[in-house]
């Protein structure tokens, strides 16, 4: 899902909070960060570009992105491709600005005014478009590049907006359902496009009751559901949409229309597909676990004790899920994705979090587990400790650690020793680790605890600020 309903920088943090090099969570009294003058700091890797930097992320298509701080008072979104070479810039603006990168494009919303509308762009291989002036949020994209969804034409009080379905070189707006509320009595919009289709929950600028609907690229609408709970979820082939009705009840329809695939899943408090789409997954709000085949009957996974479900394993095998949570974080567990289970008890006290629902919580083979136990409130860093999907003890990794991302097979990229100061500047060490064999290996000492991953899981891209003659982006690769 690439949803229209998020602000920020897209980078995953282990136990919830910010990960970027400024901005973060302050640690109590704050934390001097300042390199030790006897002790030379690792920086390993290729620089790729100098100077003050935030990573933003990287491209499907093997662009770096990054906004350029050498100037304070105008930064700039800038991109760099990972094999080297000259680097480019996206958009410059005077005022506060975020960037998401999206598959292979590159959203950027700038220029914010006292309501938080801003300009909005999108960037793709080297060409910048600008798509409106005033948009509440940032835009939707495929998966390819090819589409965008975006907000404009937004009233003056921000109530409601005309949604629009575009290319991503600007060349077919579509205003494909005007006056869409923005939240009025909790009916918040959910946008995405899926494979080439456009669907959305929307509701009246005064709210009520949603509809869910698909667009096509041509523009032709089909209502899946009209009364409808503003949640919905596609599988990521982008051909089947679970929506639920306004007494809990769903089913799945095709993403163009027609006879439900699944009907009568009852009680439905979250759900998601299974990766290769055979199956939906869904927790219900008396606390079981359900397993729903699009061919055969419904298998309860859990009868009890599941309050939601955090993550599912890459191959769909197993999942995760918490039955209670704390102020911030939760307890968890691990379990069969396929039938019945005893679960494995990862943290039997709610200070425990996942690092993102698909993938990251689990290694790119799906042999182990990924979790963080812990959890401060004060910085949100924890213990970062892996688990056997077949069982056996748990193992820590890292103590106090912010962040991780799966690489190939059983490796693993992760922050150590987290700090932050009062001035909101993160730290931390960032290594690498492949879990069915050795020690973790130094990337770097206290660079910026946001990375991120290559798309072919060889290397990692990071940024570097502690020491100005040093400072830039890098990309280091992991060891065969």
């Amino acid at each position: 899902m690439r949803t229209l309903c998020f602000v920020g920088v897209l980078l995953t943090s282990g136990c919830g909070g910010p990960v970027g090099g400024t901005d973060g969570p302050l640690a109590d009294g704050g934390v001097d960060l300042a390199p030790p003058a006897d002790l030379p700091m690792t920086v390993s890797g290729r620089r790729l570009a100098e100077g003050e930097t935030v990573l933003v992320g990287v491209t499907d298509d093997g662009w770096v992105v990054f906004i350029d701080f050498n100037d304070q008072a105008r930064p700039v979104a800038r991109a760099v491709p990972l094999s080297g070479g000259p680097v480019q810039a996206i958009v410059a603006n005077t005022d506060q600005f975020k960037s998401f990168v999206l598959g292979r494009t590159v959203v950027v919303w700038h220029d914010t005014d006292g309501d938080g509308n801003g300009v909005l762009g999108a960037w793709r291989a080297g060409v910048y478009k600008e798509f409106a002036k005033r948009s509440p949020v940032a835009g939707a994209v495929s998966r390819d590049g090819a589409y965008i969804a975006y907000y404009d034409n937004v009233d003056a009080d921000t109530t409601f907006a005309d949604l629009v379905f575009d290319r991503t070189d600007h060349s077919a707006p579509k205003v494909v359902q005007k006056r869409v509320g923005l939240g009025a009595n909790n009916c918040i919009p959910i946008v995405d496009i899926v494979g080439n289709h456009l669907v959305a929950s929307h509701c009246p600028p005064e709210g009520g009751k949603a509809a869910v609907t698909s667009w096509d690229p041509a523009g032709k609408r089909v209502d899946l559901l009209l009364d409808a709970v503003s949640f919905w979820v596609a599988d990521i082939a982008g051909t089947m949409v679970l929506v639920v009705n306004q007494a809990g009840v769903g089913s799945v329809v095709p993403i163009g229309g027609g006879a439900p695939l699944i009907s009568n899943l009852a009680e439905i408090y979250d759900a998601r597909f299974t990766h290769d789409g055979s199956a939906v997954l869904y927790a219900t709000t008396k606390g079981a676990l359900v397993r729903a085949p699009v061919k055969g009957a419904p298998i309860t996974l859990q009868a009890k004790g599941v309050l939601d479900f955090n993550a599912l394993s890459i191959d769909d095998r197993f999942v995760i899920y918490h039955g209670k949570t704390g102020a911030s974080f939760s307890d968890l567990f691990l379990a069969s994705a396929t039938g019945p289970s005893v679960p494995i008890t990862l943290s039997a006290t709610p200070d425990a979090a996942t690092n993102g629902s698909f993938g990251n919580t689990f290694t790119a083979d799906s042999s182990r587990a990924l979790y963080f136990t812990g959890c401060d409130e004060k910085d949100w860093a924890g213990t970062l400790r892996v688990q056997s999907v077949v069982g056996g003890p748990s193992r820590a990794i890292a103590e106090r650690s912010s962040n991780l991302l799966r690489a190939r097979g059983t490796r693993i990229v992760f922050t150590e020793d987290y700090e932050a100061t009062l001035e909101g500047v993160a730290r931390a060490d960032i290594k690498w680790i492949d879990l069915a064999q050795g020690a973790a290996t130094l990337i770097a000492q206290r660079a910026d605890p946001g990375f991120s991953v290559t798309p072919d899981g060889k290397s990692v891209v990071y940024a570097y600020t502690t020491d100005p003659e040093r400072a830039g982006i890098y990309l280091a690769p992991l060891a065969e």
